[in-house]
């Protein structure tokens, strides 16, 4: 059977990964495939935006917070949006007022509320999506692979 192998670079906000995809020649992607990629893209997303709360400036490679502090509204920010609607320092940051004070006050808050915890269960959602849009592959390493990816999406730390 012949295959395609494909070698790219994927830009998720500032950050850059090399991804490695064989294709075999001829056949589509089945729904499955597609549904695993999707989930998994999304959990990915997720944990990176929950990252840049938790990581060190270090970890991340670019200083911790700087997605709300680049104007970048993630899960965790717009979960503390939705429950803190009144008062919201985001939203006044927004409205230009004390700009960098108001971000910084919500990151804050956020790194000391459960958001951090709901947006992970958020991932995990997604991450179990992936794992059963596997069932359609047959047992072995492929399969073994894919389902590693995803234990290593939700715990990486960079």
């Amino acid at each position: 059977m012949d295959y395609y192998f494909f070698n790219t670079d994927v830009s998720c906000l500032d950050g850059k990964s090399r991804v490695g995809v064989l294709i075999k020649k001829g056949i589509a992607a089945t729904s499955g495939e597609r549904s695993y990629g999707e989930q998994l893209g999304m959990a990915f997303q997720i944990v990176d935006d929950i990252l840049d709360f938790t990581a060190t400036s270090e970890e991340l490679g670019k200083p911790a917070g700087s997605d709300l502090l680049a104007g970048t509204v993630t899960l965790p920010t717009l979960l503390y949006m939705e429950r803190s609607p009144e008062n919201n320092p985001v939203r006044r940051a927004f409205d230009g007022v004390r700009r960098k004070a108001n971000l910084q006050r919500a990151i804050d808050e956020i790194r000391a509320s459960d958001l951090l915890e709901e947006s992970m269960v958020t991932a995990r959602r997604f991450a179990d999506r992936a794992l059963e849009a596997l069932a359609e592959l047959p047992p072995g390493d492929p399969r073994n692979h894919l389902e590693a990816l995803v234990e290593y999406v939700l715990t990486r730390r960079s």
